[in-house]
């Protein structure tokens, strides 16, 4: 056994001493009109990397643009992605650590219909970000008539104007883009549906899984998570 542990070690400091120097471009989901930029998750990512010597630089997309690239082998990964979504892309290959487990849930003005289970969609006009599949499925098996958006800002500017009856989309960032306008009665509901989210790599890269997989269950196993993703702090994984 402690010869398996030492040949391990070995392994892993070798890898990162090879990889030093390798500057990834990651890319990032852009869910905000105004300055598309996830500090806490670019600090996470950057640690991460670190660790294993490898230098990332950050791209900001709309919708599924980021996938396609990484798809592609035009981008070394994509930040966080749920894994039902990248499983159409045979060139991707996602690092087996839940970072992440978001909620979907809708969004009303008060006075208007409250939503309590995905049923309440049935027949409503309801917006979702252009690109989040499983948004959209959900929505649709709900028989919403759908409104695609670009960003949740313009989802909650339609709302506020009524050309919309419901916003259905991950509670993290609907909460961080509800902050721009705090003046708002907005009515969040329960959460509707889980999804656990994972840093996703081009498969060029399928060597580098191993040693991120070690990097992020030390982060967890440090408290790190919460450090860099504290507003998610309920949504964070537990130490492995």
């Amino acid at each position: 056994m402690r010869t398996v542990i030492v040949f391990a070690a070995v392994f892993f400091l070798c890898a990162s001493q090879a990889l030093a120097g390798e500057v990834h471009v990651i890319g990032m989901h852009c869910q905000v009109r105004a300055e598309c930029k996830a500090i806490e998750l670019e600090n996470l990512l950057e640690d991460a990397y670190g660790r294993i010597g490898v230098a990332v630089e950050f791209v900001y997309l709309p919708g599924l643009r980021d996938l396609d690239k990484t798809n592609h082998g035009e981008l070394d990964g994509s930040g966080l992605r749920n894994p039902i979504v990248v499983e159409k892309y045979p060139n991707i290959i996602k690092v087996p650590v839940p970072l992440f487990t978001t909620s979907l849930v809708a969004v009303t003005i008060k006075g208007n219909k409250k939503i309590h289970d995905l049923e309440d969609l049935n027949g409503l006009l309801t917006g979702v970000l252009r690109g989040d599949l499983i948004a959209i499925s959900i929505a649709s098996g709900s028989n919403a008539h759908l409104h695609r958006i670009d960003y949740l800002t313009t989802g909650l500017k339609m709302l506020i104007e009524g050309r919309l009856d419901v916003l259905f989309a991950a509670k993290t960032m609907l909460l961080i883009n509800m902050e721009q306008f705090p003046d708002t009665n907005f009515v969040v509901s329960k959460d509707l549906y889980e999804i656990q989210v994972y840093h996703v790599v081009n498969k060029k890269h399928a060597h580098l899984v191993p040693l991120l997989e070690r990097s992020f269950r030390e982060m967890i196993a440090e408290g790190l998570m919460e450090k860099y993703l504290g507003r998610a702090k309920p949504r964070l994984p537990k130490e492995p």
